[in-house]
């Protein structure tokens, strides 16, 4: 896997209404083509480093990683929100991305 993102998305969990992201699965790229084993991250942090940093959705199947979607942040009524679509609604969405 060419490092297209700094970092990538696996998984995601919701709050009970669906309209949030409670935490996801987030890795980094090790020896420059693979994924490092995941780590479960916060919200909070993903709206922070998507400030700065580039982050991906991958998808695992038999042949490995499939990249998936560029992530990205928006503000709308005093709020951010996490979304593959680009859609600019009050709720976070990640695709169809497992969930845990």
């Amino acid at each position: 896997m060419v490092k297209s993102a700094d970092y990538f998305i696996s998984k995601v969990s919701y709050n009970q209404n669906h309209t949030r992201i409670t935490n996801v699965i987030q890795h980094l790229v090790s020896d420059g083509n693979t994924l490092a084993d995941g780590t479960v991250v916060t919200r909070a942090i993903v709206v922070s480093n998507l400030a700065t940093l580039k982050y991906m959705t991958v998808v695992k199947t038999s042949g490995g990683w499939k990249l998936g979607d560029n992530v990205i942040r928006y503000f709308i009524d005093n709020e951010y929100f996490i979304r593959t679509d680009g859609n600019e609604t009050k709720s976070d969405n990640l695709g169809e991305l497992p969930e845990f």
